[in-house]
Formats: structure tokens, sequence, C-alpha cells
């Protein structure tokens, strides 16, 4: 049929292209926004304490901690000592005599997640702090 020069009858399959493409094109974008939302490193560092601390919950000894790090894919020790403690969030005080800082991975390309763990002189975990740091 045809309308001053336009056929509608062929017009009818280009409109449902447009239309599937339409919705592919949201079916991506709703895909890749919940990729970019649900990664595990864009978790508030509340929720990555959450996570460290379910791998070496307070009370662990110094050991234990060395090897849950070891043994998570991305976390690496950066430093430890047993005659320091940890420094905590405002870097005001040292909290326990021993501790170890690791890297437990980027959450973008400027910002990695930091963890520290203070022990007390039984060596045993007292504190974990885990933040966001720039790094070059």
């Amino acid at each position: 049929m045809n309308v001053e020069g336009f056929n509608i009858m062929e017009g009818q399959p280009l409109k449902k292209k447009i239309s599937i493409w339409r919705i592919l094109r949201w079916i991506i974008i709703v895909v890749l926004l919940f990729a970019w939302f649900t990664h595990p490193m864009r978790k508030p560092t509340l929720l990555k304490k959450l996570d460290v601390l379910k791998v070496t919950p307070i009370g662990s000894s110094w050991d234990e901690v060395v090897q849950a790090i070891g043994e998570q894919d991305g976390w690496r020790i950066m430093s430890r000592s047993r005659d320091r403690g940890a420094l905590g969030l405002l870097r005001k005080q040292r909290i326990g005599v021993m501790h170890i800082v690791a890297d437990l991975g980027r959450s973008s390309v400027f910002i990695s997640l930091r963890a520290e763990w203070g022990f007390d002189e039984n060596e045993k975990l007292i504190v974990v702090y885990v933040t966001k740091n720039l790094s070059p």
C-alpha cells in the first residue's frame, strides 16, 4: 500500500529492526552498568573491611594472617613489622605492637585498596583498617 510515495509494508520491517537495535543497546547498557557497580573493588571500604574480617577475623594469629593474605588472589604484603603497631585511619597513634600492611588491589587506575592489621604483644590480631589510596 502506497501513501504519498511511502510504502507502509516495506517500512514496517525497518521499524522492527530499529526497535530491536534499541532494545539490544539498552540491554548492553544495563549489563555494563551492572558490571561497573557490582565489581568487587567498587565496594565501599566498610564492605571491603567486612570481607577482610571474614578472611582474617579478630583474634587470628600473626602467622594465620600472613597465610590468609598469601592465599587471597590479588593481595600482597607491602610491609610488616614486629616492633611497631598499626597506624590507623587518622595516622596519629599506633595501635598494638606489630602490624602488617597489604595491597588488596585496585578499584580504578588511580585508586588502590590497602589493609593494615594491628597485633598485640601475644601476636593476636586486634584491629583491621581498610583504606582507599591514590596511587600512581
